[in-house]
């Protein structure tokens, strides 16, 4: 394990230091998230446990019946893909440098105006909350808060199976992302502003509450992660006292160790234990077993596909086929993570082993290149939304994810809506003050 966390390290370390040399800093006042991305996607979800299955030889459970040959080729098509990502993104930096990110964390400016949306904003997050909650059925996260945890994991694979139930039908995504990136939004303008009263610290703090209460709705710590992490950056980027940012960063830990204790009635060492299983071990199991059980098929192409439904077709998924093999019979288990390698496998075999890093590359690059443009628009929405993005590409999701772009294309569709919203009620904020 030490081993491990030594070699990861000095990777985030070495990307650190050559990123830099092209003008992007990992650290400090004005770090960009992609260093948060790198860590979090590479650096603990998915390094770790390549390192610790193809090339020590660690025994886990989740990886029974692949052979260590396999293992090993594996892991160097691990190593292979993060190669070509890096580089892509380095090139990337080189020739687009992110100038418009930097200029606007580095300029000082009054944020008044948007204080006053702000309000609006969380108001209508709470409105939109109480009607999600007093409308539609009883979630797993208020069964948990009751004490109910074996209906709270009943409602939770209710939830993945028909989310219907849970939600108002159609605006779902953008109400999750409404009431969990306000409080990016929020939290960021509050980092700016010159001077901050008793009514200041109440909105902000009521608005990560919101946020926490979304992001927990289903019982699924990721959001949560995602979401404190993100937080902890935008404070990091405005106050980078490392002292402080750690003490920060080990109450998200603990708080994340304690809902797992909680959640699953075990002890505090069984939850670490189960934490760091879950963490190192859980994200790649779904790209080994994928591997080395599913065949290449044609038939896994379309998943995340564009209108997939209305044309007829009814994607397979690689990650729910491969459940058997890790899981047995278990039916409460709705899919396995997978490093987007496993998927790119099964749709395309080795051809999609080697393509799919490229195109994994050129994605998140676009995706920089696309927010750095949008912050010319208007900074103080578009930074929180390049913290709230970047951060959360899901490298250890599925290769479809940036082969089709569908989620890129939602979130800039949800987040366009966000700011038609703040327009509007900038303007009728002035108006009632002129006439006021």
């Amino acid at each position: 394990m030490l081993i491990t966390i030594i070699l990861t390290i000095v990777t985030f370390i070495s990307f650190g230091l050559i990123v830099k040399k092209a003008g992007l800093a990992f650290a400090g006042k004005g770090a960009h998230p992609l260093g948060v991305f790198i860590a979090m996607q590479i650096c603990i979800f998915s390094m770790p446990g390549v390192i610790m299955v193809s090339f020590i030889g660690w025994d886990s459970e989740r990886y029974i019946g692949i052979n260590s040959s396999t293992m090993f080729e594996i892991g160097m098509w691990y190593i292979y893909s993060i190669a070509v990502i890096f580089f892509i993104l380095f090139m990337t930096i080189c020739i687009f440098k992110p100038f418009n990110y930097r200029k606007a964390l580095l300029d000082i400016y009054y944020l008044d105006r948007h204080w006053k949306c702000c309000k609006v904003i969380v108001f209508a997050s709470l409105i939109f909350l109480i009607l999600q909650v007093s409308l539609f059925a009883k979630p797993p996260l208020l069964y948990l808060l009751s004490g109910q945890i074996d209906q709270a994991y009943i409602a939770r694979i209710s939830m993945q199976n028909d989310p219907s139930s849970y939600y108002p039908p159609f605006v779902r995504t953008f109400l999750v992302f409404f009431t969990i990136f306000q409080s990016y939004y929020v939290f960021y303008i509050y980092n700016r502003l010159e001077y901050k009263k008793l009514s200041i610290y109440l909105v902000m703090i009521l608005s990560v509450i919101l946020a926490i209460f979304q992001s927990l709705y289903e019982v699924q710590k990721a959001p949560l992660i995602y979401l404190m992490i993100g937080l902890l950056f935008i404070r990091y980027i405005h106050k980078p006292k490392i002292i402080v940012n750690i003490f920060y960063a080990l109450g998200i830990v603990a708080l994340v160790i304690f809902l797992v204790s909680y959640v699953l009635g075990v002890d505090l060492n069984s939850a670490v234990d189960g934490a760091l299983d879950r963490t190192f071990l859980g994200q790649n199991q779904g790209f080994y077993n994928i591997i080395q059980h599913i065949h290449p098929d044609p038939k896994y192409w379309f998943q995340d596909l564009y209108f997939a439904g209305t044309l007829g077709l009814n994607p397979s998924r690689a990650d729910v086929d491969v459940i058997p093999y890790i899981y047995g019979d278990r039916d409460d288990i709705v899919n396995v993570n997978s490093y987007f390698l496993g998927q790119a496998w099964s749709m395309f075999g080795e051809v999609g082993l080697i393509i799919s890093p490229i195109i994994v590359g050129a994605a998140i690059s676009l995706y920089i290149i696309v927010l750095d443009r949008l912050i010319k628009i208007d900074n103080t929405l578009f930074i929180p939304f390049m913290i709230f993005f970047i951060p959360s590409i899901m490298l250890n999701q599925s290769f479809t994810y940036f082969l089709y772009g569908k989620y890129f294309l939602l979130s800039l569709i949800n987040v366009f809506v966000f700011y038609m919203i703040i327009k509007i009620s900038g303007r009728l904020t002035l108006k009632k003050k002129g006439k006021l």
